[in-house]
């Protein structure tokens, strides 16, 4: 075994891609693009506290079948809505909201309605967006070998990374992550293991503790599901592992 792949699996996380199948039958428990989210109790539909209008639900995942994954520990059915009007980038703006709801159960699931939406936002007509196109897509939960980005690696490995400043140690290093995971970084969905940033790392840190966050989903612009962020971009949920209601949201496009 290399140096390279000797560091690559130190710093190796378990996680799980998402396949889409596109179906008109999911449940409200199900881990799911678009369709109907599951709400009980008093939870109402969110709204955005930027332009008033509610929320697009974008998708919902059960992490308690991602048993192998560190937020497995902390989340149960985690849902994302989004704001299609406003285009957050960033935790800072408002227009989205992640919910986590730890012990979800058919009994206890009852109808919520979307409230209806108000004319499309500037931004919207820009990028030629409309939501109530998404379709229903059921995820399957693939267990893979998840590796840093380069960057991250040499943030990870910190004294023993030295001899990844070669440019020629870029080309080696992803084709042997891709061959190890069975994975390039296609910006897909994905729960767990390290985060496949299209723009670089923000080197995200829990606001309570200042800890390195770790990722909850990555959400990406998905075909079968009619999402796009940007230009294929992608959304990443960061949490703190001390602190798991710390949760930030960052989003890039190419």
């Amino acid at each position: 075994m290399s140096k390279l792949e000797d560091l690559a699996r130190k710093y190796a996380k378990p996680a799980y891609s998402a396949k889409l199948t596109v179906s008109d039958s999911c449940t409200v428990l199900e881990s799911k693009f678009g369709g109907q989210p599951y709400f009980e109790g008093d939870s109402q539909w969110t709204c955005c506290t930027k332009c008033n209008s509610a929320l697009f639900f974008i998708c919902q995942v059960d992490i308690r079948q991602c048993t192998l994954a560190s937020a497995s520990q902390h989340f149960g059915l985690v849902q994302f809505f989004y704001c299609w009007n406003c285009y957050p980038w960033e935790s800072e703006q408002p227009g989205w909201s992640v919910v986590n709801i730890p012990s979800p159960e058919a009994a206890k699931a009852k109808p919520v309605q979307m409230p209806p939406q108000p004319a499309r936002g500037f931004l919207s007509k820009i990028f030629k967006r409309n939501p109530a196109q998404t379709t229903q897509c059921r995820i399957a939960l693939l267990p893979f070998d998840s590796f840093p980005q380069l960057d991250d690696l040499e943030q990870l490995a910190d004294n023993e990374a030295d001899f990844l400043q070669s440019d020629e140690i870029i080309d080696e290093y992803y084709g042997l992550i891709e061959k190890l995971s069975g994975r390039s970084d296609d910006y897909s969905t994905m729960v767990g293991g390290h985060a496949e940033w299209i723009q670089g790392s923000p080197n995200a840190k829990c606001k309570t503790c200042g800890q390195r966050m770790e990722l909850l989903m990555q959400i990406g612009s998905e075909p079968e599901a009619r999402l796009m962020f940007g230009d294929a971009g992608a959304a990443y949920i960061m949490y703190c592992s001390q602190h798991p209601h710390d949760v930030q949201l960052y989003t890039q496009c190419f």
